[in-house]
């Protein structure tokens, strides 16, 4: 399963730390912060631009290391998503709120068949259990998250920091 590090704004993970949360997890990185009342992520391979924003950024963050297990093992599918309609494949951006998840959701096929069935445009490209969370969540929201399987969730805005599932 995946691994996800909230991380306090007085505590910053050891480049070590993180480089053992990526051999775990090989398949991607990224990492959320605050900043001026919204969130900005980057996703990447390379564990010391991480550390590097470990460093330097204030606050609170969120540090997530990825192994596929639905939906392949692809760049675009590192977390975080932005949580919104369009729910882009993007590396870096700023909005309102990211997602990030550890764990499986079986049910997001059905879940978003039933989206679009009350008129709901499902966003192109790669899809993940997590992506269409990102996704769902930006309709019903964040609340949604109680209802997604056994996995646990990190909603991530630019003012609260809430978790879903069994920590």
């Amino acid at each position: 399963m995946c691994v996800v590090l909230i991380v306090p704004k007085d505590v910053r993970p050891s480049l070590e730390t993180l480089r053992l949360c990526e051999q775990s997890n090989p398949h991607g990185g990224g990492i959320a912060w605050r900043k001026a009342g919204a969130v900005e992520w980057l996703k990447t391979n390379d564990v010391a631009e991480i550390y590097k924003l470990v460093r330097t950024m204030k606050g609170e963050l969120v540090i997530h290391f990825r192994i596929a297990t639905v939906g392949g093992v692809c760049s675009e599918l590192r977390h975080p998503f932005p949580v919104s309609r369009k729910c882009k494949l993007l590396d870096r951006g700023r909005t309102g709120a990211v997602l990030f998840q550890n764990g499986t959701w079986g049910g997001y096929d059905e879940a978003l068949r039933f989206a679009e069935s009350e008129g709901h445009r499902i966003p192109p490209g790669e899809m993940s259990d997590a992506r269409a969370a990102a996704f769902l969540v930006s309709i019903y929201g964040h609340k949604f998250l109680a209802k997604c399987g056994h996995s646990r969730w990190v909603y991530f805005s630019g003012t609260e920091t809430i978790r879903y599932g069994d920590w």
